[in-house]
């Protein structure tokens, strides 16, 4: 090993502690540390760029799990959607019954309409006694609205 080599990583760690260096510079001294294990000197600089070297690759690892389960995921939705989209029967269900003809189904929803058509006088049944009160809340509002005009007036 040069000492030219070793006094090239000394200044780069000191540029490092300094807060100088670039990623490239970084990758050198880990680099060095990492081909020259057994060098005195550098125990804590090793320790340094060992447990950053260890939190990037853990860093990665952690994600990459989190794809292949969002791959994995996304997999399932697709071949859910897609048994979904082929799935070519229509079907209702009637009184509890699953209908899956589509003639009868269009049969018995005609009949239901016909049937809402036909009692139309429910609507009017219903509103009956509405109209009826409404005499009633027409002069109690009128009695309310000259109850007003009296306290502006004075």
């Amino acid at each position: 090993m040069k000492t030219n080599e070793i006094e090239n990583i000394k200044l780069l760690i000191n540029k490092y502690y300094e807060g100088l260096t670039t990623k490239k510079e970084e990758m050198v001294i880990a680099n060095f540390l990492v081909k020259n294990p057994d060098l005195q000197g550098f125990e804590v600089e090793r320790a340094i760029f060992g447990y950053l070297h260890k939190k990037k690759t853990h860093f990665i690892g952690k994600y990459w799990q989190y794809s292949v389960a969002a791959s994995i995921a996304i997999i399932f939705a697709l071949s859910f959607l897609f048994q979904m989209a082929n799935q070519t029967t229509a079907c209702a269900w009637v009184n509890g019954k699953k209908i899956n003809d589509i003639e009868m189904v269009k049969m018995l929803a005609k009949e239901s309409l016909k049937n809402v058509s036909a009692n139309s006088n429910i609507i009017e049944t219903t509103l009956a006694p509405f109209k009826e009160n409404n005499h009633k809340i027409q002069d109690q509002l009128s009695v309310f609205s000259n109850v007003e005009l009296l306290q502006t007036t004075k």
